[in-house]
């Protein structure tokens, strides 16, 4: 009777012990899950995104692009910049690179840098732009700001993502240099019109903008941005045509 009453007092013992360390499992387990929870409250109060900061986009409103990139819900400024996916940005035919970057615990700022769009033209009521090589990287139902549009080009057909096969390649390298210049001193053109003498006609509001031939394109450039602030306002033709002889602007009547 003794043995097995000894028996019986070591297995008491034993599942005594068992159960505390049980109870120990399960004090720590829920300490350690109570600090998580804490740990992870201050990371989310601490690193709250409140702010989304967009810049470098020229073609694109803040809302256009945050539309592209909508499907990150996470509303934590390390978890955002951390699972940020720029696919979305940057396989848009006009958009060529995106760099996120941590503004501070509660703002992120995304930079967008855009593909050099150079004109467009009308086709069909579409618009096709075109870029600094004469490529073809968008067509859309709308304008694009501050981008002209191109009438007088000759061409049989145009393909997306291809070279504008047109008839004077040397008129249409002109009217590249004379759109770079004219990016070159911020002025915004609104058309671009060229007759079969090959000769520039510029629409900006309400001016027309006789340029002639692309001879002496850089010094009508320069004189048509020093001339323009004059203008602000008016309606007429200025003619840089024959900028070594004579300038001039007539009034519309």
């Amino acid at each position: 009777m003794r043995k097995v009453q000894r028996q019986n007092e070591d297995i008491i013992v034993l599942d005594h012990a068992k159960n505390n360390k049980n109870k120990r499992k399960k004090f720590f387990l829920i300490l350690f899950l109570l600090f998580f929870i804490i740990v992870f409250f201050i990371f989310n109060k601490l690193f709250q995104l409140n702010n989304i900061y967009i810049k470098g986009n020229d073609y694109y409103s803040e809302q256009e692009i945050m539309e592209l990139i909508e499907g990150n819900l996470l509303n934590n400024t390390i978890l955002y910049y951390l699972s940020f996916n720029n696919e979305a940005l940057q396989n848009h035919p006009l958009i060529e690179a995106v760099n996120v970057q941590i503004r501070s615990n509660n703002e992120i700022e995304i930079e967008v840098f855009e593909k050099k769009v150079m004109g467009c033209i009308e086709l069909m009521g579409m618009y096709l732009y075109f870029d600094r090589e004469g490529i073809i990287v968008e067509n859309l139902d709308h304008r694009l700001k501050n981008i002209p549009i191109v009438y007088g080009l000759n061409y049989d057909y145009v393909l997306a993502y291809e070279h504008m096969p047109v008839e004077d390649e040397e008129v249409f390298n002109e009217l590249l240099e004379m759109i770079q210049l004219l990016n070159k001193y911020s002025i915004d053109i609104e058309e671009i019109l060229i007759n079969t003498n090959k000769e520039f006609t510029l629409i900006k509001k309400d001016i027309r903008i006789l340029m002639g031939t692309s001879i002496n394109i850089q010094e009508k450039i320069n004189e048509l941005n020093n001339i323009l602030p004059s203008l602000e306002g008016k309606k007429g033709e200025l003619n840089l045509n024959h900028i070594d002889h004579r300038i001039y602007f007539r009034k519309d009547v």
